[in-house]
């Protein structure tokens, strides 16, 4: 009777910031569940978090088959409250597959799937991984014979698939391909499928791309989102002849850039190559080789930071990899100063995203 009491006290607007903060993991959600059952009143307002992320995750055997079975659950009364979605679809290793009822399920799924979807008006962010290039085509034609509509308010498409949802996201600011799986399927191929459809996307701010870099694949990406603020780049350079001073002119043309992630330091062929073995750091020199390249990585991060400052006009903010952080101060447009962080957070980045939806 308390905690009923207590709730009735709450305005609506206290009570949503709860049910907020209750859906933010799916930890926390598990909390959520039986608060909406204490009155009808937070159930209105719980349901719209607890159905906000809706996540159709499915590895291992016959997984279209277990998804096609999920799907056929699907409540359409739901749609309006989900502003997310993540798919992924990833059969076990082909040896254990029966093909043949690999194809069929992923057939019926998909129809499903795109059904689904097409309910999804409020959606603001989509996330799709499918491991065969075959599955990717059956949800891409289903999508076309559904004639699923644009959604308006996505602002955001992930995940190595990302590129089939692009024309239906005419909206988007922030598109990545991370690929947080290791599927068959090559990043390099779905990367350029991407780069053909960047253009249907003119309000993109944020682009991040798993790729091999070297001038030209560089180039392509220019010519396809030249207006980015925002450029992350994962993966290495193309081959061992390549180094970050031979992409910084490629850099340099996009405009508006202000924020930049490239490779870390030992992948830039930069000269910098710590020693991978353990047994390197061990023993009376071991103190000793952490010192030099520490000394190394610094002076190095330095070099690298000023040529890309000076060339990039509109550049505050460098990463190299995932924890150094070079922030650049201007006059003019002339960099009087760089700070550096070597244990810097991603969290921390002038470019950082509000929290998923």
């Amino acid at each position: 009777m308390g905690s009923s009491s207590t709730l009735a006290e709450l305005d609506n607007d206290v009570l949503d910031i709860v049910c907020g903060l209750l859906s933010e993991s799916d930890k926390n959600s598990a909390s959520l569940i039986p608060l909406s059952t204490t009155d009808k009143r937070t159930r209105v307002i719980a349901i719209r978090h607890l159905f906000k992320r809706l996540k159709l995750y499915f590895v291992g055997n016959q997984p279209w088959k277990r998804g096609s079975a999920r799907l056929k659950t699907w409540n359409p009364k739901l749609a309006p409250f989900v502003k997310s979605v993540e798919m992924t679809f990833a059969s076990a290793h082909h040896a254990f597959v029966n093909q043949t009822e690999e194809d069929l399920g992923a057939e019926e799924a998909v129809k499903q799937l795109a059904g689904v979807l097409s309910t999804l008006t409020k959606l603001r962010k989509i996330a799709c991984s499918i491991h065969d290039p075959k599955h990717e085509q059956r949800l891409e034609k289903a999508l076309r014979t559904r004639h699923v509509q644009p959604f308006a308010l996505a602002e955001e498409a992930h995940g190595p698939s990302s590129h089939i949802f692009v024309r239906l996201c005419p909206n988007a600011r922030y598109i990545s391909n991370l690929d947080k799986a290791s599927f068959s399927y090559g990043s390099e191929e779905r990367a350029r499928k991407l780069y053909d459809l960047l253009h249907l996307a003119p309000k993109l701010d944020s682009l991040e791309i798993t790729s091999s870099w070297s001038t030209s694949t560089l180039q392509e990406l220019r010519n396809a989102a030249p207006n980015v603020s925002r450029l992350l780049l994962n993966g290495g350079l193309l081959n061992r002849s390549l180094n970050i001073y031979s992409l910084i002119p490629v850099f340099a043309s996009f405009p508006t850039l202000k924020i930049l992630r490239v490779m870390s330091l030992s992948r830039l062929g930069v000269g910098y190559d710590p020693p991978r073995c353990g047994n390197s750091y061990m023993g009376s020199h071991g103190a000793q080789l952490r010192e030099r390249l520490e000394r190394q990585c610094h002076e190095s991060t330095e070099k690298v930071a000023t040529a890309v400052f000076d060339a990039c006009k509109q550049l505050v903010e460098l990463w190299l990899g995932s924890f150094t952080r070079a922030l650049a101060e201007r006059r003019g447009g002339t960099v009087i100063n760089i700070k550096y962080d070597f244990k810097a957070s991603q969290h921390e980045s002038l470019g950082s995203r509000a929290p998923d939806f």
